[in-house]
């Protein structure tokens, strides 16, 4: 299913309220924003498909399709996050590309309180990756000329955080991010005794741009990662846990607790 980015303006769920009704619809549909019209997705075939039904199934279902840019949401699931307090839906962004007569999908759109913040196609990619829609990406590190160094194949993930908060004082995010990989690719001939200074310097790239993302949506004032969700399930002591977050969100201070273990430069000679 798919909404045109000009029906932003009106409100969501009265335009997909018939499709929330239908249990048979919003159990198996996918959600998302047609860049212009939703009737140009639907109609378009790309020239290397027989079927414009296959590559739009393979895109959301990740069964072909395998790209760290794609937010997949089910209907169901933008339903509950859309009425739930403590964390906003996030919906993948699609467009033509009309030269290559192709889909584009890589970029995202955070839907808030009567608000909706444009992630491009690198923040995608971040908040992919600390929601835990993806374990597996590849990642470039580049030299401070712009130039290409080396890129990192991510296959293993594991993130969690905690919220430290006392007596209504600015709270504190603590992120744990561990990942693990292997060296895929590099400018210059590599020995293995350089992974380790190759993974502290991923970490410091990783822990800048999560950084970014965090404090990005923090000033635009949403929270796709359901900060506010995880501070009313565990705080308790009040019935207006939620407006207790409002009035702290903005204040909160991010730490990250970041590590990439390199394993060796697999196949790479």
């Amino acid at each position: 299913m798919f909404v045109s980015k000009n029906l932003l303006d009106r409100n969501l769920g009265n335009v997909t309220d018939f499709f929330h009704r239908r249990r048979d619809i919003q159990l198996v549909s996918w959600i998302g924003i047609a860049e212009k019209r939703a009737k140009d997705i639907l109609k378009m075939e790309p020239k290397s498909q027989s079927s414009v039904t296959a590559p739009l199934f393979n895109f959301f279902s990740r069964t072909s399709v395998q790209s760290p840019y794609i937010t997949p949401k089910y209907l169901f699931d933008f339903r509950r996050q859309q009425i739930e307090t403590g964390i906003d839906p996030v919906l993948p962004i699609i467009k033509i590309d009309k030269k290559e007569k192709r889909f584009v999908v890589h970029r995202a759109l955070v839907i808030g309180d009567g608000k909706f913040v444009e992630l491009n196609p690198q923040q995608t990619m971040v908040y992919n990756i600390l929601r835990g829609n993806i374990e597996r990406f590849n990642a470039q590190i580049m030299e401070k000329n712009g130039n290409f160094k080396y890129g990192v194949f991510i296959d293993s993930t594991s993130i969690s955080y905690k919220i430290n908060s006392e007596n209504n004082q600015r709270p504190i995010i603590k992120y744990k991010i561990r990942h693990q990989g292997i060296l895929e690719e590099a400018s210059k001939y590599t020995e293995s005794d350089l992974l380790e200074e190759y993974g502290k310097e991923s970490s410091k790239v990783a822990k800048k741009l999560i950084l970014e993302l965090l404090t990005y949506l923090q000033k635009q004032n949403v929270d796709p990662l359901g900060f506010g969700l995880r501070y009313k399930a565990t705080h308790l002591h009040t019935g207006d846990t939620y407006k207790e977050w409002e009035s702290l969100y903005p204040q909160a201070k991010f730490t990250i607790d970041m590590d990439v273990n390199i394993k060796s430069t697999g196949t790479m000679e």
